[in-house]
């Protein structure tokens, strides 16, 4: 469950990669792997919590799989250009 859990938030997550670069599929694998080592910061380090889980490389992955498919889910609906576009995001 662990796993689908990176993996939705890497899908979520996906469009914040847009603020580095216009490529949505790029943008997605960059937001990917920030967020998913984010996360494996705070599970190593215990930063908000007492309980540390340690690092885990294949959350990463799912999480960097999941900003895959949200920059192809951008790339191919045209979401990726018009988040970049308009003003109401970035």
């Amino acid at each position: 469950m662990d796993k689908v859990k990176h993996l939705i938030a890497g899908i979520l997550l996906s469009f914040t990669g847009l603020i580095v670069t216009a490529h949505a599929l790029l943008a997605g694998v960059i937001a990917g792997l920030f967020w998913g080592c984010a996360k494996e910061a705070v599970d190593r380090f215990g930063l908000f919590y007492r309980k540390r889980t340690g690092w885990d490389w294949k959350d990463i992955a799912w999480t960097v799989i999941g900003g895959v498919i949200g920059g192809l889910i951008m790339a191919l609906t045209g979401l990726g250009e018009y988040l970049k576009t308009t003003e109401h995001l970035f």
